[in-house]
């Protein structure tokens, strides 16, 4: 008897140690959820932040290869204008030359080869045949193509008045070293 009811003592201890440790180990499997959960929850957000970081970065990336797009093709237009135009550009230097010209050939019975000049000015410059009427109606009215270089001569020439300085006068070979000449001798004043 007393065997049996140490047995049985045993036994009732043993099933309160059990349900004890399920107790036990239902709280700590919840507790486990619950921590799990949390985690879930936030690597679940993390991942959605970076997600977003990378929408982010593929709509920026996107926005740059319009932008892109766009300047390339503003460059494709300049170059294209640029090719297109480069045969309408007029050298400084030639342009000068002629101007040089134009004067070398001032004096009476030159009329003919300083409109021979203003002819090819016209030409380079590309003018219309209106434009051309124009000026050849301006000649015919105001002298501008005629002795004493008229028009071009008055927005071209110093005013006159002063020491008149002779192109004879000058010291050099060329038209290029009397006028480096003449420059020198006007800023020495």
């Amino acid at each position: 008897m007393e065997l049996e009811m140490r047995e049985r003592d045993l036994n009732e201890q043993i099933e309160d140690e059990r349900e004890v440790t399920t107790v036990k180990l239902d709280a700590l499997q919840a507790e486990h959820s619950r921590v799990l959960g949390e985690k879930a929850v936030e690597e679940a957000r993390v991942v959605n932040k970076l997600l977003e970081e990378i929408e982010r970065g593929k709509a920026r990336e996107e926005e740059i290869m319009k932008e892109n797009l766009t300047l390339k093709k503003k460059i494709d237009e300049a170059v294209k204008r640029m090719v297109r135009d480069e045969g309408e550009v007029i050298d400084k230097m030639c342009v000068k030359n002629i101007i040089l010209d134009w004067y070398g050939k001032l004096g009476r019975g030159k009329e003919k080869e300083q409109k021979m000049v203003m002819e090819i000015l016209m030409n380079m410059l590309g003018f219309s045949e209106e434009e051309r009427e124009v000026v050849e109606e301006a000649d015919k009215e105001k002298g501008v193509l005629g002795i004493g270089g008229g028009m071009l001569r008055s927005v071209i020439a110093p005013p006159i008045g002063g020491e008149v300085v002779r192109e004879e006068d000058l010291e050099g070979e060329n038209v290029r070293e009397k006028f480096a000449n003449f420059l020198m001798n006007e800023t020495s004043k």
